[in-house]
């Protein structure tokens, strides 16, 4: 009975870098929905050439060769990547035969090489543009730390438009709230609008011993305000406001 053959390992792969897995019995071991990689940092050969063996990705970490290129070989085509920066990944649906990467000899590279899945071919560049020092402070929103001012008490005529309130850039809250003793009929209490207003019953309808907020203490409520009393009778509101 005949010895079965003896199975050889993959020719090509880099001088120290250890062969991928299934070299050993010299079968290529395609992935099924996982990874298989290995990080590398080694210097290139007097040659100046470094030849990897099988893979489908490649992710150049550093290298201090003046121009770093990389030739992918698959079975009957290549892939030529001269001057590739670092931070080039590559990965392929099809694993290549082999990964040759040429540069100014001696030089140090660090490269990620093995096997990954993906459903579709694609080439990344990821770099460094800039690089911040020194410490930032960040400091969160937070209201205004000012007490509230209180007004007074302003009555406003029957049927009268009145406009007390006014502009304020500085305002970042306002309160504004009906008289609790306030008794002007189903209907006809009194309003809270806009600007300079309309003698109308338009606006946010403010019941008796009710009160209204504009602005979450953070914000501008730069605008002046309006009250319209639709009633027979008068009618009061008070207001304060924060800066």
């Amino acid at each position: 009975m005949r010895n079965p053959p003896l199975l050889r390992a993959p020719q090509g792969r880099a001088l120290g870098i250890p062969a991928s897995p299934g070299a050993a019995s010299g079968q290529r071991l395609e992935p099924a929905n996982h990874s298989n990689l290995q990080l590398y940092t080694q210097n290139l050969p007097a040659s100046g050439t470094m030849l990897l063996d099988s893979g489908s990705f490649f992710f150049l970490l550093a290298s201090a060769s003046a121009t770093t290129n990389a030739l992918i070989n698959y079975n009957g085509g290549t892939e030529i990547f001269n001057g590739a920066p670092v931070g080039l990944q590559i990965q392929r649906v099809k694993s290549w035969k082999s990964l040759q990467i040429t540069g100014t000899p001696g030089a140090a590279i660090s490269f990620i090489h093995g096997y990954s899945f993906t459903r579709q071919d694609w080439t990344n560049f990821q770099a460094t543009i800039a690089t911040i020092a020194g410490s930032v402070s960040v400091t969160g929103a937070v209201g205004s730390s000012n007490a509230l001012t209180n007004h007074a008490d302003v009555t406003v005529a029957a049927t009268t438009l009145d406009n007390t309130i006014p502009a304020n850039a500085l305002r970042k809250l306002l309160i504004i709230g009906s008289h609790d003793q306030n008794a002007p009929g189903a209907g006809l209490d009194i309003r809270i609008q806009g600007g300079a207003g309309v003698a109308a019953a338009q606006g946010i309808q403010l019941p008796a011993g009710t009160n209204y907020s504009f602005g979450l203490g953070s914000e501008p409520i730069a605008a002046a305000f309006a009250i319209y009393n639709p009633a027979a009778v008068s009618q009061k509101y008070w207001w304060i406001e924060g800066t």
